[in-house]
């Protein structure tokens, strides 16, 4: 899959990765189902996880880690899911992978 530049998508996704970025959770829990990796990575080292909490998407980001995402998987950048997360400002994504919430 696609994402284009404009909206800062890297060249290539998983369609894990793209369904996370638009907030799609019920498409990513089938994805899921039927096998994709939870922690598959774009050509930017970017997981699933990372996209949807980069975009605000909290019930996507529950579904990811319920499914055993990791939380500590970081870009080509060094940035993890948490890091982008608190620099747009989704605080109950920041309290959920900082530990203060549980995915369930």
């Amino acid at each position: 899959m696609s994402a284009g530049k404009e909206d800062g998508g890297p060249s290539l996704l998983t369609a894990l990765s793209y369904a996370a970025s638009k907030g799609y959770a019920a498409i990513v829990d089938m994805l899921l189902k039927q096998g994709s990796p939870v922690n598959a990575r774009a050509t930017d080292g970017s997981t699933a996880l990372i996209w949807a909490a980069k975009q605000g998407h909290l019930g996507t980001v529950m579904v990811l880690m319920r499914w055993g995402a990791d939380p500590c998987a970081a870009d080509v950048n060094g940035k993890t899911a948490l890091d982008y997360a608190a620099e747009k400002g989704h605080k109950e994504i920041v309290d959920l992978l900082g530990g203060t919430q549980t995915a369930e």
